[in-house]
């Protein structure tokens, strides 16, 4: 199950796509809109399980140059796997 904001929708489905014919596993895609969008970071982020996806693909806003990335974030902060491939 991949969720994805409304936008991202068709990236989300190439994805999809792509899982389909690499490995042979059918996939749902579930667009989200704002308040959607906005509840599962929450949930992520308070590492609420289980969730209601298996891949959450979203924009990265504009962030500080001082402040940590996601990427360090999601390499130290997978301790339930929320956050680990």
């Amino acid at each position: 199950r991949i969720a994805a904001p409304a936008k991202l929708e068709v990236l989300a489905r190439q994805v999809a796509k792509n899982i389909e014919v690499a490995i042979g596993i059918l996939t749902e895609v579930s667009p989200l809109d704002d308040e959607q969008r906005a509840d599962a970071w929450c949930r992520l982020a308070n590492r609420e399980c289980p969730l209601a996806w298996d891949i959450l693909i979203h924009d990265q806003d504009a962030q500080a140059a001082d402040s940590v990335g996601q990427e360090m974030h999601a390499a130290f902060a997978g301790e339930m796997g929320a956050f680990r491939a």
